[in-house]
């Protein structure tokens, strides 16, 4: 049987930073993403990527060095698409509170998404590694969740006496993402959905009376 390192040097494909490298990286990050939701990282096979993009398995193996490193590809472009959407709505929002609530509701309406639910919150963590997954998460959709928080309490009058920002960000963070894993896991994620929004929508709304009024 060939290997990976045979596969890279039995051809030459175009480089990645060339047209050429470029669409053929994306041909087989849209194949990927599809194989990975059809039958999930596991089950997923190389050889139905490569034909899917049309390209050879050489070409796979020029752009990534294994399956693994072609679904942590796919993992960062989601987070980019989850990222893009949580800025839309938040931007239509009329104050830093309303645009933490959408920017929160975003993110738990992503999990309803195939791609997002079997690629993003179950074989994501479970084959990158929680670490690497959460660094992944953390510079796109984490990240501006946290900067909402910041920005809510920096706007509101005892904010940031009466809330720790970064205590207040990463607690949320971790609820959102047990909502998202959650919704993901569970068959019944429609109705699960809305009994998570209508806990965080209380949640956030108790937070910023804290934050504009003070005490507990």
């Amino acid at each position: 049987m060939s290997t990976a390192a045979e596969h890279r040097h039995a051809v030459a494909p175009a480089p990645a930073d060339t047209p050429r490298g470029a669409a053929t990286r994306a041909a087989l990050l849209r194949a990927a993403r599809a194989e990975f939701v059809a039958h999930g990282y596991g089950a997923a096979a190389t050889e139905r990527i490569v034909a899917q993009a049309r390209v050879t398995r050489g070409a796979l193996y020029h752009h990534f060095s294994d399956k693994a490193d072609v679904l942590r590809a796919v993992v960062i472009d989601i987070a980019g698409e989850i990222a893009a959407a949580i800025t839309a709505r938040a931007a239509r929002a009329g104050n830093p509170w309303q645009a933490l609530e959408q920017a929160c509701l975003a993110f738990l309406e992503s999990a309803l998404k195939n791609d997002v639910r079997q690629i993003y919150l179950l074989d994501g963590p479970a084959v990158l590694g929680w670490q690497a997954w959460r660094d992944i998460d953390f510079a796109a959709p984490g990240g501006l969740l946290r900067r909402a928080v910041h920005a809510c309490l920096e706007a509101s009058p005892n904010g940031a006496a009466s809330l720790s920002g970064s205590a207040f960000a990463t607690l949320l963070g971790g609820a959102m993402h047990a909502a998202a894993f959650a919704i993901a896991a569970n068959p019944a994620h429609m109705v699960q959905r809305a009994g998570y929004e209508r806990a965080l929508l209380e949640l956030l709304r108790s937070l910023k009376f804290r934050a504009e009024h003070g005490g507990v």
